[in-house]
């Protein structure tokens, strides 16, 4: 009985992704015992190593730099995400650079006769030494 090549996609979409005990490639186990990819398991035991077998080990060598420049691409994106996410850096104030502890003593209410300003910037110091 000859098998359809759909029969075998069929067959080897269901096997369950693993990385050689051997070789450290990527492998599809058929069963859940395996440790080895088929080639190497032919090397092991002094199979001969067929025409099948080299186009396998070759396409587990293109598979396993995929999977490399995926994850580059993925850590990559993960950077760039983080930059955009973050809030731009811009030149400090001077402003920045003075304690807000200090800034408070200056401009407190009670040592300018409770004027609306002095109340107002006392309000705003207080809020922003919340958030740090």
């Amino acid at each position: 009985m000859r098998r359809e090549r759909l029969d075998i996609e069929t067959e080897v979409a269901e096997r369950e992704p693993d990385t050689c005990s051997a070789c450290g490639l990527p492998f599809g186990k058929k069963h859940g015992f395996e440790t080895t990819c088929a080639a190497c398991f032919k090397l092991y035991k002094n199979f001969p190593i067929l025409e099948g077998d080299a186009s396998f080990v070759w396409a587990q060598l293109q598979l396993q730099e995929t999977i490399e420049e995926l994850d580059r691409m993925r850590k990559s994106r993960d950077r760039y995400k983080k930059q955009a996410a973050a809030p731009a850096k811009s030149n400090p104030s001077p402003l920045d650079t003075i304690p807000i502890s200090d800034l408070l003593q200056l401009c407190h209410p009670d040592k300018h006769g409770n004027g609306e300003l002095a109340t107002e910037v006392t309000k705003r110091l207080l809020a922003l030494r919340k958030k740090k």
